[in-house]
């Protein structure tokens, strides 16, 4: 499940309930992109499994 919020708005979401316990590797993290204009606030990444519903 992946939720995009600009400005505290809910922009995008994705989720496909037929995936459940998917095996992921550890990888680093990007956020942003070279030439970023702005800033970003209260990034969360969580290890845990919750419904859609569930995510604020």
């Amino acid at each position: 499940m992946l939720k995009i919020y600009i400005n505290g708005v809910l922009d995008k979401s994705v989720y496909n309930a037929d995936i459940l316990n998917e095996n992921l590797s550890f990888a680093p993290v990007t956020i942003g992109q070279k030439g970023l204009t702005g800033s970003i606030k209260d990034v969360e990444l969580e290890n845990k499994a919750r419904t859609f519903a569930e995510v604020d």
